[in-house]
């Protein structure tokens, strides 16, 4: 059979059409590879860029900002709170350490908290405060204004007490003494009063008199002296005060053995304030018995110069 001109042409044409459907099923197959590597390759490292460019950048540090406080403790307080502390100390947790000033710190303590003594603060880490204070201690209480008075162990009023009853409870009553109108952290008495009560507390505290429960201001030429309620010890002016006391400590057993613990009666010591050698100290009990001592020295002699009633 013979093929035609016309049927080759033919022929020629549909395998040159067949080629090309070939070529271009090719093509978009590897366009179609070529599109799913891309998005399984690339479409990550998009996304990643854009929740970078998306977030934040970190700030680097500076000075104003690189630390912040985390963390503030107080050691050594017995009455005031850790939250009093810090309040008056004006630290804050999350505030910028660049801006606290240790010495700002202590002075705001010490003006607002009048119970403290000292304070030291100290800062381990950066972001880290401890607040270190030293108390006052409470040595007694006197009236003032309608109500006690607090005192400190440096006599500034460290607080104040409710009036009830004739004497403040729990604690040595400072009676007589003037007040000096200061507020809290201040002297509560005036310079007189304050120099006749510190010498006296000094003197008992050196020579370990315990028991006074009342020391009279009222009347600095007739201090007088209140032991557990019992025995009053009048001691005069504040003259020869350390040998008062001393006589005081040596006569009180004295007293206790002859009328027992219970006793009650005036020792009077006002004698010693002339300065003259043969003193005298009196005792005076409820029945009326008198113990009379003539010596200046260390030891006491006592003899009854009264009759039982």
């Amino acid at each position: 059979m013979s093929v035609t001109p016309i049927s080759r042409k033919s022929q020629k044409r549909r395998m040159n059409v067949g080629l090309r459907r070939f070529f271009i099923t090719v093509v978009l197959f590897l366009l179609i590879i070529a599109v799913t590597v891309a998005i399984f390759v690339f479409y990550p490292m998009a996304e990643e860029a854009r929740k970078k460019q998306n977030t934040p950048a970190p700030q680097q540090p500076t000075a104003d900002n690189v630390i912040v406080i985390r963390d503030i403790q107080v050691e050594g307080n017995r009455h005031l709170t850790d939250e009093t502390v810090i309040l008056a100390s004006g630290l804050k947790v999350g505030q910028n350490f660049m801006t606290v000033s240790k010495n700002a710190a202590t002075a705001n303590i010490l003006e607002n908290c009048p119970y403290v003594k000292s304070v030291t603060i100290t800062s381990p880490t950066y972001d880290s405060y401890i607040i270190k204070i030293e108390e006052k201690t409470a040595i007694g209480a006197m009236y003032a204004d309608g109500r006690w008075v607090v005192l400190g162990d440096d006599l500034t009023a460290l607080g104040y007490l409710e009036l009830t009853g004739d004497s403040p409870d729990r604690y040595l009553y400072i009676k007589g003494a003037e007040p000096s109108g200061n507020g809290l952290g201040e002297p509560a008495m005036n310079s007189r009063c304050s120099d006749v009560l510190g010498e006296l507390l000094k003197l008992m505290e050196t020579h370990g008199v315990t028991g006074i429960n009342c020391i009279d201001l009222t009347d600095l030429t007739e201090i007088t002296l209140e032991w557990k309620h019992q025995i009053r010890v009048e001691l005069g002016t504040e003259a020869n005060l350390e040998h008062k006391l001393r006589v005081m400590n040596a006569t009180l057993p004295m007293v206790l053995e002859t009328h027992g613990q219970q006793a009650e009666g005036t020792m009077d010591l006002s004698a010693y304030s002339d300065g003259d050698g043969a003193n005298q100290m009196l005792y005076t009990p409820g029945d009326q018995l008198r113990i009379t001592t003539t010596t200046t020295g260390e030891s006491t002699s006592a003899t009854s110069d009264s009759t039982d009633e």
